[in-house]
């Protein structure tokens, strides 16, 4: 099956048995291949690539689906001449909930998210919250809870901490990509937790600011 645009040239093209689609669907523009996807019985199934529009056929990100769900998601970056390749591997329960995030950059584990639903934390202003911990070679004792009774308003906020930004490290002798803030001081009130060993549980606020609230981090201890 083809689509083609209004000019006459060819927009997409895939592929049908029994209704279903199956087998590989490519897009164009102008000519150029954009993206491909696999598929078996409608459902993503296989890589799916996007292509540099500046690089012809140089793949710019590429993902791995396993019966329509996301299992591994690379992309390809360059800076001043160098390539990184980032890559993320996902694991779902059986709910097909995301509970596990490892983030590589050039093989190198970056971080490593691990999801945990309908949590409850002792403190009088967290009850049932999703947990998202993080470790890094940084902070590796820090939690997020999204407390939101809006599942839209934690949804947002899960998408904004498991697609992390990158700050490029400058040192010639070994040029790297980090995380640029992990706390996301942008959100208008955010919590997260640090955990330490000793048993504690630590509540860190970020404010904006307003009426009789300055801006800033606010921290207090939490028995757990």
């Amino acid at each position: 099956m083809a689509c083609y645009n209004e000019d006459g040239s060819i927009r997409r093209r895939s592929r049908y048995e029994n209704g279903l689609q199956e087998g590989l669907e490519t897009d164009y523009d102008h000519g150029r291949i954009e993206k491909t996807a696999t598929f078996s019985k409608n459902h993503l199934d296989g890589w799916q690539l996007r292509y540099s529009s500046s690089e012809p056929n140089e793949p710019f990100e590429k993902s791995l689906y396993a019966k329509g769900q996301k299992v591994k998601f690379i992309r390809y970056k360059n800076i001043n001449n160098l390539k990184f390749i980032i890559s993320d591997s996902l694991v779902y329960d059986d709910h097909k909930q995301l509970i596990l995030k490892k983030s590589f950059v050039n093989d190198s584990l970056l971080l490593q998210y691990k999801i945990s639903y309908n949590v409850v934390i002792k403190d009088a202003y967290q009850i049932n919250t999703t947990k998202i911990e993080i470790a890094d070679g940084y902070n590796s004792n820090i939690a997020y809870l999204l407390p939101e009774r809006d599942e839209y308003e934690t949804e947002m906020r899960m998408h904004e901490l498991l697609n992390y930004k990158f700050a490029y490290d400058t040192d010639v002798k070994k040029p790297c990509l980090l995380v640029s803030n992990l706390t996301r001081n942008h959100f208008y009130t955010t919590t997260f937790y640090r955990l330490y060993p000793a048993e504690n549980l630590q509540s860190v606020i970020y404010h904006k600011g307003g009426d009789d609230i300055l801006p800033g981090w606010y921290y207090r201890d939490v028995n757990r």
